[in-house]
Order: C-alpha cells, then sequence, then structure tokens
C-alpha cells in the first residue's frame, strides 16, 4: 500500500493540498523554464537577426550543452531539496476517513460521498511532526475507484455528513450546516447563507455536531439550537423553520450525554418556603408532562435524558402525586422565564439538620403519613400501587439534584430584605457554554435581573457586602475573579494571569 521511493518523486512533482508543497513546486518549475529558456537561446537566436562577425563564433549546440550544464547544477539543490522535504513532509502525513459514506446512482454510476480529515506536515524536529489538519468531501465512482469531486470544508474539527436528499448533499462542517451539489461538489449554502435567508435562524447554529441530526422520512436536517429549541432546515429550499412542541428524543440519542458541567454547581429541586407541603423544581416540557400522566418514574415512558433531553426549563411548583397519576393542577409553572439546564446555586454545606433550612430536602415524606391506608382489601391493592408510584415519582425528582443534598443559595434582598435565590443557567445550548446567573424573587416567581459571568464553571463564591465575589474558570482555564451586584446584576472582574482589571 505504501508507494515506493520512485513513486513518491513521481507524486512530488503533482500539485497537492499541502500549500508550501504547491509554493516550492511552482518555485522549482519557475526555475528549470528559466534555465531551459536560457539554454535555448543560442539555438533560436540565429532565427531572429543576424550574427556578430566581430565575436568568436562558437557552434550553437555547443553553448546549447553547455548552458544545460550549467543549468543542471545550479538546479540540482533547490530540486534535491524540493524532493527530500516533499519526500519526508508527505510521507509523514496522513489521511482517515472520518464519516460513514453517502451512497447514490448519478448518470448511471454508483457514487459514494465521504468526509476525509487530513493532516499536512509542515515541519519535523526532535522526531516530533508539525502541521495543519483540513477536511474534504470527496466523491468517488465505487466501480472505478475514481474521484468525480473533491471540496474543501475547512479545518472542521470532527465534521458529519448527516444525510441526502436527490440533489444535494447535507454535513456539520464545525461552525453550522452546509450544502453541497451532487453533481459537482459546489456549496450551495453554509452557515452564513443560511442566515442571511432565514431571520429565524440567525445566532442559533451550533458548533457541537452531537447538536445535529438527519430527518431522513422528511428528507431534512434537524438541530437544537444555541437557544434549545428545535429547528429543521430543509437543505433543497434552504429554508428553516422551529419545531415547536416536538420531543427531541425522536431525533437525538439517549446515551449521548452532552459534553458540560451542568449540575455540579446547580440543584434541581428545592422545598418551597411559603408552602412546606410543596416544591419548586427546574422541569422541561416534557417531564412537566410525564409527571402530569404519572409515568415520571422509571417505569413507564421515562422522560427523555442526555442529548435527547431537551434543556429549556422552567420553574414548576407541586408536589410528587398521591393518586397514582397526578392532575395538570398539582404542577403548574411560575413565571414564564425559560432556563437552559437552569438550576438554583448550591450553597455552602450545613452540618444541621435539613429540616432547619426551609429551602434544603432530602426527602419527601413518606406516602402513609400523608395518606391513610383503607382497610378494604379492595383498597389496599389500589392504595399500595398509588404508594409505589409516589416513591418512584420522589425517587426521580430528588436525583434532580443528583449527590448534593446542600441547600440553595440565598441572600437578603438590600432593599426588603426578602429572601432571593440565584439561578444558574447556560448562555446557549452547546459544549462548555458561558454560566450566567439570574436573581429570582420565591414569593413572587419573579427574575430581578441577569448576568453573564463570562465563566465555564463556577469553582466559589462569597458574599462581600452587596456584591458576590465568584471564582471560576474561562474558555483558557485560567483563574478569574467576577464581582457581581446583587442589586442589579451589574459586573466587573479581575485577571489573575496578567493582573489586570477587567471591565464589562
Amino acid at each position: 500500500m505504501e508507494p515506493s521511493l520512485l513513486e513518491k518523486i513521481e507524486l512530488a512533482f503533482h500539485y497537492n493540498d499541502a500549500t508550501w508543497h504547491n509554493v516550492f513546486l511552482t518555485l522549482v518549475y519557475l526555475l528549470v523554464g528559466i534555465a531551459v529558456v536560457v539554454a535555448l537561446i543560442p539555438l533560436v537566436r540565429p532565427l531572429f537577426g543576424s550574427l556578430d562577425h566581430n565575436r568568436p563564433r562558437r557552434h550553437p549546440l555547443r553553448s546549447f550543452a553547455l548552458r544545460s550544464i550549467v543549468g543542471l547544477v545550479l538546479l540540482a539543490f533547490p530540486l534535491a531539496l524540493f524532493l527530500l522535504l516533499s519526500v519526508i513532509l508527505l510521507g509523514a502525513g496522513n489521511a482517515r476517513v472520518i464519516s460513514d459514506p453517502v451512497s447514490y446512482e448519478q448518470s448511471g454510476r454508483p457514487v459514494s460521498v465521504m468526509l476525509v480529515d487530513k493532516f499536512l506536515a509542515n515541519t519535523i524536529e526532535n522526531g516530533t511532526v508539525s502541521g495543519t489538519s483540513q477536511a474534504y468531501a470527496y466523491a468517488i465512482d465505487t466501480e472505478s475507484g475514481t474521484p468525480i469531486w473533491k471540496t474543501g470544508i475547512g479545518s472542521a474539527y470532527e465534521p458529519v455528513l448527516l444525510g441526502q436528499t436527490p440533489e444535494r448533499i447535507v454535513l456539520c462542517d464545525g461552525a453550522g450546516l452546509t450544502v453541497l451539489g451532487k453533481a459537482e461538489g459546489e456549496k450551495l449554502a453554509d452557515r452564513t447563507t443560511l442566515e442571511q435567508a432565514n431571520v429565524a435562524l440567525q445566532g442559533i447554529f451550533p458548533e457541537d455536531p452531537q447538536s445535529y441530526a438527519w430527518d431522513d422520512k422528511n428528507g431534512r436536517a434537524v438541530m437544537r439550537g444555541l437557544d434549545g429549541a428545535l429547528y429543521a432546515v430543509d437543505p433543497d429550499t434552504l429554508q428553516g423553520e422551529v419545531l415547536d412542541g416536538e420531543d427531541p428524543a425522536a431525533y437525538f440519542d439517549e446515551s449521548a450525554a452532552p459534553q458540560t458541567d451542568s449540575g455540579r454547581e446547580r440543584l434541581g429541586l428545592i422545598r418551597s418556603k411559603a408552602d412546606p407541603e410543596s416544591y419548586l423544581s427546574f422541569l422541561n416540557e416534557q417531564q412537566a408532562e410525564a409527571l402530569k400522566q404519572g409515568t415520571f418514574g422509571s417505569g413507564g415512558s421515562a422522560p427523555a435524558s442526555g442529548a435527547a433531553a431537551d434543556p429549556r426549563k422552567r420553574i414548576y411548583a407541586g408536589q410528587p402525586p398521591r393518586t397514582g397519576a397526578a392532575s395538570a393542577a398539582e404542577w403548574t409553572p411560575v413565571g414564564e422565564s425559560v432556563f437552559l439546564n437552569g438550576g438554583f446555586l448550591i450553597g455552602k454545606e450545613s452540618p444541621d439538620d435539613p429540616s432547619s433550612d426551609p429551602y434544603r430536602i432530602s426527602e419527601f415524606p413518606s406516602y402513609d403519613s400523608l395518606v391513610q391506608a383503607p382497610d378494604l382489601p379492595d383498597l389496599q391493592v389500589s392504595h399500595r400501587k398509588n404508594r409505589e408510584a409516589y416513591e418512584q415519582t420522589a425517587r426521580e425528582l430528588l436525583a434532580l439534584n443528583g449527590a448534593s443534598e446542600g441547600p440553595p443559595f440565598r441572600y437578603a434582598d438590600p432593599e426588603s430584605g426578602k429572601d432571593r435565590l440565584l439561578i444558574v443557567h447556560d448562555a446557549a445550548a452547546a459544549d462548555n457554554p458561558n454560566l450566567l446567573l439570574s436573581a429570582f424573587d420565591p414569593e413572587k416567581g419573579s427574575l430581578l435581573w441577569t448576568a453573564d459571568t463570562r465563566l465555564k464553571s463556577i469553582d466559589g463564591f462569597s458574599l462581600s457586602g452587596g456584591m458576590l465575589a465568584v471564582e471560576g474558570r474561562a474558555a483558557q482555564e485560567s483563574s478569574y475573579l467576577i464581582l457581581l451586584s446583587l442589586t442589579d446584576g451589574h459586573s466587573a472582574g479581575y485577571d489573575f494571569q496578567y493582573d489586570r482589571i477587567l471591565g464589562f
């Protein structure tokens, strides 16, 4: 499979995808051309004028031979250097197919389209190879093995070939969607053109390939937008639409967990201080509906998890159903605000009994303490089933807090003195998004302000007067200090790496 040395030398004189090689090869061809022209001058000079009889005559063939030899000597070093670099560096690169092929027939010939990631070596120093990676879409005639077309899609990280329509190929190029024509592989649309043609798609294209899926039934690309909503893009018309009310689990694999740190610093369930028998929980639409239908527990049709779960959550108030199936009135939304992977900011662990904190919850009351067991045997069977459903739902609700039993962080409003809670949520439905903090009034169910922390994780925080000092890390893994005003959410910060004040 590996080409011989002679084949590598022959391939060196072909243009390829390495920029340095193509520039060097052009210079070699240019030098060869100059050498050939200079060598041919003695042969063509008599054709364009009379000879100077006062100068000693030299046979044209002799002059041609001498100039050719001098030209070869002068070309020896750059040519040898070019061949040496080409053979070594081209051999140090590699190419790998990174997607399952999409196959179809074109003009009666079988064609397969696949994505190829090419590593192009630029230097080798102390045994370490450095270079760049470029991704390409190839259309190959699967009978002859000859390429029909090749289209570069940039230095995309793990691009994904999504699907096809009768005339077009759709892929994710690491920045958004790209649509190619099957005939010549021309780019018909990319993220920029799709945003220009669709106001609803502007600013919502995710970069994570796991946020895209192919709807083969309808011949369209489906994506989880940065705002958490589902969108569909028709590659033939280049039109996009919001898929309101559709379940993400119909398109995305539940086993593919999102690559975020969501959950480490947030609680999904707390107790309501105003009504100790009621609870506040962050739920998406599918989870809320499952609660109403009594199927929220692991039995029955449990809500989707992982990448298939809807990250758009609202705060609901209610309690586990006591009659086997909850009614719509038992879990009602608090306010209209939607949070991406939202949760209450976890406060410091308290050694006190959980009951001493009005918001903290570690377990629900037992079913028998809420509903008296009936004496009649026929009713006891129903009572037992209801108890199992209650306990199952209670376990699933408590699981929203993960392993944490800490209380939610709260502070006293500087003006009213009433409790305020902080909500942690993501700025976008993407890998490693910025974290937002929102102040929440639990009595009125309203938001007071929202601030962008510019952090990817929150590692610690403390109160300092009317300011919240938050320490965390950004994309570069450096630590920053973000100062948030608890009055209006105004923020400032400090960069420890460069010892500079950050103004937002």
